[in-house]
């Protein structure tokens, strides 16, 4: 059955269609039809990243449906084009603050993913793209994820995440969780702390955000062999 995107935009589990037959083809019976969330997702325009990824939307379709973002200085915008593949993402405009000169404020940005769990004692590795305008460098100030209850427990953070050039690039954040949470918000921090000049702005892209279960760490030290470290 063809389903008109206004069916499915609640968000619900089922949708009603209709469907005429030979037999009695001015009868119109409604049928309820099961949508798995991956096709609904699709279906509303929703950009996915990853099979695997806990998060919803990770390229920010259809003006970042499912995310939510507090602005405290700067303004944000949800493109249509532009991304990674000239898909849609976020940019964060970041200006000079009340004092002139450095940017006091941040944006929060998160999404709250009732039906996702994460256990404690276990790695989650959160990718993402990222490019910045107008700034050599930057930090997103933390990432973490917290449970989804009204107290906000953190369960793992990384902080002071380095961002630097002009040219989308991947980067790579391994989350440890200590506390296991049947329901989650993934949360980023950014663009406090930026010296920005007077009447300018700096932007900062963002695309592709992914976050998936990483497993137990390891308890090898440097199994990358990145440097002779910690190795004979």
């Amino acid at each position: 059955y063809i389903v008109p995107l206004s069916c499915i935009a609640n968000g619900e589990n089922t949708i009603t269609v209709t469907q005429t037959t030979e037999e009695e083809p001015c009868v119109i019976k409604a049928i309820e039809v099961a949508i798995y969330h991956e096709d609904s997702y699709a279906l509303q325009g929703l950009e996915e990243v990853g099979e695997s990824s806990l998060l919803v939307n990770g390229g920010f379709g259809r003006d970042g449906k499912l995310w939510t973002a507090v602005n405290n200085n700067g303004t944000y915008e949800w493109l249509a084009s532009g991304g990674v593949e000239n898909s849609s993402s976020l940019v964060y405009n970041i200006t000079t603050s009340s004092n002139g000169a450095t940017n006091i404020g941040n944006l929060q940005l998160y999404q709250v993913l009732k039906d996702k769990n994460v256990d404690d004692g276990r790695i989650y590795r959160f990718t993402f793209q990222a490019k910045l305008e107008g700034i050599d460098s930057m930090s997103l100030g933390k990432i973490w994820i917290r449970n989804n209850e009204a107290t906000g427990v953190e369960l793992g953070s990384q902080k002071n995440i380095e961002i630097s050039g002009s040219e989308w690039t991947t980067y790579t954040v391994d989350i440890p969780v200590n506390i296991a949470s049947e329901g989650i918000r993934m949360m980023l921090q950014m663009g406090g702390g930026v010296t920005v000049p007077e009447g300018e702005t700096v932007k900062l892209y963002l695309d592709n955000l992914c976050l998936v279960d990483y497993g137990t760490p390891s308890v090898l030290v440097n199994g990358t062999m990145e440097s002779k470290n910690s190795w004979t």
